[in-house]
């Protein structure tokens, strides 16, 4: 009798634990508008699954949970908290299914990261959260297609996400071979340099260079595992700025340092929190013997050093070649 009761509680314990990890994992509640025309019925069958991608990845539910509405403007992308809803205005229409994935991707990673405070690097984790989901929205449609009948399209889901790498990488030509020969130490190095000051403005981060720097900062973060469920509440909890409320606009602030450290390896990939300090010289010709790399016109030798003795590296890398300016940031 006591054997049967602990097998009864062991049981019940397992079916509370499934039950509980299938709750976590429980797809956001969205609703593809008729302001996508013809299209509709298709984005909402692909919406679907994109929420169920999403959910799997992060494991939890979204910090502000409330029903989602997808409308069409044609404009870019962007996501508005109201009460007691969200709406997601998306600009793919058509058969331009692989662009409304990317959208909708980007978006729904605001809404699980925090969709009232962002910056450059809460941009770069939703942009790697929308190439996460090209990738497997083709791994899935290649078997069981949201819309039946079209496992043949399932290639174009990761070939967009190829291509639209290709586009923005071009605005960055001074780290394409680095990214050809995937040299993610150097790569790392570029994008401390480029990011150091964390783009906190709507109009730098949605700028040409802003969105290449993203996209390089994604595909340096998924070039190695993330886990996704350490970054629920993300932007917001790491807000300088407190959430205090669950609407209002996206409010533009610099994320803490003091974040968790369990997040620290996956969020130094993206230029941030990183351990070390971050040193870089300028020359007007390629110094010897360290990484470098060629921005605007200068030379700009890098270095990752020892937090307590930085002057003494800057003095080693400007001793044999004279710098043209230095600069030391965390």
């Amino acid at each position: 009798m006591f054997r049967l009761s602990c097998l009864l509680a062991f049981l019940l314990s397992l079916l509370l634990l499934v039950s509980g990890l299938g709750y976590c994992s429980e797809p956001v509640r969205i609703t593809v508008t008729p302001s996508f025309g013809p299209s509709q019925p298709n984005f909402q069958a692909i919406a679907q699954e994109i929420s169920a991608i999403v959910a799997d990845k992060f494991g939890a539910r979204p910090p502000i949970e409330v029903p989602i509405q997808c409308v069409w403007r044609d404009d870019v992308p962007e996501t508005m908290t109201f009460p007691g809803q969200i709406v997601v205005l998306l600009s793919a229409k058509d058969e331009h299914w692989a662009q409304f994935a990317f959208q909708l991707g980007h978006e729904l990673g605001h809404v699980y990261l925090g969709s009232l405070r962002s910056n450059a690097f809460i941009e770069t984790l939703a942009t790697a959260m929308s190439l996460e989901v090209l990738d497997e929205l083709a791994r899935r449609w290649a078997t069981n297609p949201a819309i039946p009948g079209t496992s043949d399209w399932a290639k174009n889901f990761s070939l967009y996400r190829a291509d639209n790498e290709t586009i923005e990488l071009n605005k960055l030509p001074e780290i394409k071979d680095a990214v050809a020969s995937k040299d993610w130490n150097l790569i790392h190095l570029y994008i401390r340099l480029r990011s150091w000051d964390a783009q906190l403005t709507r109009a730098s981060v949605g700028s040409e260079g802003g969105r290449a720097l993203q996209v390089l900062a994604a595909m340096a973060l998924r070039s190695q595992p993330v886990d996704w469920a350490k970054f629920v509440g993300f932007a917001h909890s790491s807000s300088t700025e407190p959430v205090k409320q669950t609407s209002g606009n996206v409010v533009y602030s610099r994320t803490r340092r003091d974040t968790s450290t369990a997040i620290q390896q996956a969020l130094c990939r993206i230029g941030l929190n990183c351990p070390s300090m971050f040193l870089a010289g300028t020359f007007s010709e390629r110094p010897a013997k360290t990484l470098a790399v060629f921005y605007q016109g200068d030379w700009y030798a890098m270095e990752e050093v020892d937090s307590k003795r930085p002057e003494k590296a800057l003095n080693r890398l400007c001793k044999k070649q004279a710098c043209l300016s230095a600069l030391i940031v965390w």
